[in-house]
């Protein structure tokens, strides 16, 4: 066992232990700046995430996606810019513009039925959305980005059921 050392050995020693501790502040400053880096992300992604959020939310224009009708055990689904009766059915045919001061217009350029204006409020109740007309309410539910309107008249195998999809 040595019990006295050289110059040498206590100057690499020194010497090695302050490239060492020189190693380790620099290691530490990447190491901030790293986790800086990652918080700074996620802080982004946050925010991105709120901002995706934001911009699909309840209000602005919505234009039809799909419709799907039901009568007699008869179900015929219509898509955006599939032909249907020789006609191909545009994403305008039917545009759905929800206000921010709570009112809606739902406008059908197609004939028939689905033509015309129709105007009313709508309400958010307990995180659920409605359409007002008169005395009439419905409830219109978000299923992801999609907006969907559902409604069913009359009763057993007279029952006719429709469903609307519109998409921003």
């Amino acid at each position: 066992m040595r019990l006295v050392t050289s110059a040498y050995e206590k100057n690499l020693t020194v010497g090695h232990s302050l490239v060492l501790s020189g190693f380790a502040e620099k290691e530490n400053k990447k190491m901030k700046k790293v986790l800086a880096a990652l918080l700074s992300s996620i802080a982004i992604i946050a925010l991105c995430i709120g901002m995706t959020a934001c911009s699909t939310t309840f209000t602005g224009t919505w234009k039809l996606s799909k419709m799907t009708i039901s009568a007699a055990g008869v179900t015929q689904v219509i898509e955006v810019g599939k032909e249907y009766n020789g006609m191909t059915i545009a994403a305008d045919a039917i545009i759905l513009e929800i206000k921010d001061d709570n009112t809606y217009t739902l406008k059908g350029q197609m004939s028939g039925a689905m033509g015309g204006e129709q105007n009313g409020t709508w309400e958010e109740t307990e995180g659920k959305y409605y359409f007002v007309q008169g005395t009439e309410k419905a409830e219109v539910k978000m299923e992801g980005t999609t907006l969907v309107l559902e409604e069913t008249e009359g009763t057993g195998s007279s029952a006719v059921s429709v469903r609307v999809e519109f998409k921003k």
